[in-house]
């Protein structure tokens, strides 16, 4: 494989990378203007690789159902003492995150959680709160991302600028973070809280998409 070649390569993967992360939308949300189809871009740096034309589906795949879990008991309980309180059936999906060492030198990547100890799934989210958990969402996309669509009562908390918001986060109470990626940047979001100390934090595993599309629940727009 040539230079040109491997560079071509890598420009392909990186539009797709980018791609997971836009708005859910074929319409820029900022200019309104129609946004550059990916099609478009990969069928032509594919040609130029030397790639088999694809065919391409004029219709857009259809979101997966994630099944609604049945009616907790509605029993609560403290997670920890002086911690939050968690659904009693939801105990193991809501896990308090171990304490970061204490001292402000940085942490090596070995020596933090991995970023799948992070997470809870969209059903045990929404069965928890139908139960009567208290959970805060945070949305750790840019505020453009945010403005066009997110959970009701989310915090806009960019994962890029996250130590910005720390005091607008409570620590005594379940914090969920979102993306659509789906998790990268909930994920990052995530992790710079816990190295502030936070360790009621979790992350949404199928992202927004998942309770959006997969349990349809509703997002709302910045007026």
């Amino acid at each position: 494989m040539t230079w040109r070649t491997s560079r071509m390569a890598a420009i392909a993967i990186f539009a797709l990378q980018a791609a997971a992360c836009a708005p859910a939308t074929d319409v820029d949300p900022i200019s309104e203007a129609p946004g550059t189809e990916l099609g478009t871009v990969t069928d032509t740096l594919g040609a130029e690789l030397g790639l088999p034309a694809e065919p391409v589906s004029d219709t857009a795949p259809a979101a997966p159902t994630i099944g609604v879990l049945p009616a907790l008991s509605g029993k609560l309980e403290e997670v920890e003492p002086g911690g939050p309180m968690v659904a009693v059936e939801l105990k193991d999906a809501f896990k308090p995150m171990p304490a970061r060492p204490e001292g402000s030198a940085p942490i090596a990547d070995e020596d933090q959680p991995a970023l799948e100890d992070f997470f809870v799934k969209v059903a045990d989210v929404e069965a928890g709160i139908r139960a009567g958990m208290d959970i805060v969402w945070l949305d750790a996309r840019g505020k453009e991302n945010y403005d066009f669509g997110h959970i009701p009562g989310a915090i806009n908390a960019p994962y890029f600028e996250i130590s910005d918001h720390v005091a607008e986060v409570p620590r005594d109470r379940w914090v969920v973070t979102y993306c659509e990626c789906p998790h990268h940047e909930s994920g990052e979001a995530a992790m710079g809280l816990w190295n502030e100390g936070f360790t009621y934090v979790k992350v949404l595993e199928e992202g927004l998409g998942g309770w959006r599309d997969g349990l349809q629940m509703p997002v709302e727009a910045t007026k």
